[in-house]
């Protein structure tokens, strides 16, 4: 943290010699971030997997899960900050089994195969 606060400062110190000035970017305050804008390829099915926890600068989701449309083969995954994922289940196999979880937090979720529909478990 302390390499934070020199560079910031000699970066300071060098735009006032330089005789320019710095602008600062927004600091957000929210504690939860908005999801990136991931999409699910065409032809699939989305199920978005919700992030239990409320600590500052999560994301709101964990991540997405698709599905090929009108199926439970799956197709792909995408993981938002700080979440790890495993996937259980080979592209396109009949069923899906992906297990998100969160380190830090020790937060889990699934989404699976359950009598022949998708769930998502928390």
């Amino acid at each position: 943290m302390k390499n934070i606060v020199r560079t910031a400062a000699g970066a300071l110190t060098l735009a006032g010699a330089l005789g320019t000035t710095l602008l600062t970017a927004p600091v957000a305050s929210a504690d939860v971030l908005a999801p990136p804008s991931f999409v699910c390829p065409d032809g699939s099915d989305t199920f978005d997997v919700p992030n239990d926890i409320t600590a500052p600068n999560q994301p709101a989701t964990a991540g997405t899960v698709c599905v090929f449309a009108g199926t439970t083969a799956f197709r792909s995954v995408h993981t938002n900050g700080g979440w790890r994922v495993e996937v259980k289940s080979p592209f396109g196999s009949d069923t899906t089994n992906v297990r998100f979880y969160e380190p830090t937090f020790n937060e889990k979720a699934e989404v699976l195969t359950k009598n022949d529909e998708i769930v998502v478990q928390p």
